[in-house]
């Protein structure tokens, strides 16, 4: 039987084989590399050990979504949160992941999303002129009621989105990671995000965020992400669209033989 320590050494060879794919497919402007992707993983399975209990394919899956979304899978961030569910590596995407996501489409100018407090003067307008009035309570806040969210596009056109806390704890409910991770850690930031993730789905052109945001449902459910995350497909240039050829996994280099009868006639000559 597998010690933890040798679990954990068993997902770090299998990660170090899948470095040359997720080397191919990061694009060339990216911040994030393969080394540094792969040491954000290996710190959180030493800050979750369950991690390592995991499948192989769903612990590959996980990583290879945060190569897709050059989003850092470091819980300290809040951008990409590593979550085992029995043997299955779940992902959630945090706010600041949202928020970074949206931002990428060319049609947003801004977008943030909000908490609103019982203290807080707050109103909400629907319909044909949709409306926020927002003024904190400077102190005593009381508990969180609401999360709204807004987006401005750069035609200039504004949109907003609006939930009650029982309809953010109601999505909360139906996910499998709602008793763990940045539900109990961080709810706040996780309203924020809910709110924000109903928004960024009719945004135009943010395409990474509309994967993430099918990424992130499928783990709500208990799906498989593997089952959505295809490591058999073909790697796409994400700057010209060419398919590119399988990378080939680094070999071991083998052993250079050693020539004992020179090596041998050098220490006797330098023993002369």
């Amino acid at each position: 039987m597998q010690t933890q320590l040798e679990k954990f050494r068993a997902v770090q060879n299998d990660l170090i084989k899948l470095k040359p794919r997720i080397e191919v497919s990061l694009p060339k402007n990216s911040r994030m590399d393969a080394n540094r992707l792969l040491a954000m993983v290996s710190a959180e399975m030493r800050r979750c050990p369950k991690i390592v209990e995991c499948t192989k394919e769903s612990i590959q899956a996980a990583v290879s979504l945060a190569a897709r979304l050059m989003l850092e899978p470091d819980s300290a961030l809040g951008y990409f949160y590593l979550i085992p569910y029995k043997t299955n590596l779940q992902v959630i995407i945090g706010y600041k992941g949202m928020l970074e996501l949206a931002m990428r489409s060319p049609t947003l100018k801004s977008i943030y999303a909000q908490e609103v407090f019982e203290a807080d003067e707050f109103s909400v307008l629907l319909g044909t002129e949709k409306s926020i009035h927002h003024r904190p309570a400077m102190s005593n806040r009381g508990k969180i009621i609401a999360v709204y969210a807004v987006a401005e596009y750069t035609t200039g056109a504004k949109e907003i989105e609006f939930m009650g806390k029982e309809e953010v704890d109601a999505i909360r409910k139906r996910s499998k990671s709602s008793g763990d991770g940045p539900w109990v850690t961080d709810y706040a930031s996780m309203a924020r995000k809910t709110v924000l993730r109903r928004m960024t789905k009719y945004i135009p052109r943010a395409i990474d965020a509309h994967v993430a945001i099918a990424a992130d449902e499928a783990c709500e459910r208990g799906d498989l992400l593997n089952d959505y995350i295809d490591m058999e497909s073909d790697i796409v240039d994400t700057q010209t669209g060419e398919i590119l050829p399988e990378p080939t996994p680094p070999q071991p280099t083998p052993p250079q033989p050693t020539n004992i009868g020179s090596s041998l006639d050098s220490k006797l000559g330098n023993a002369k």
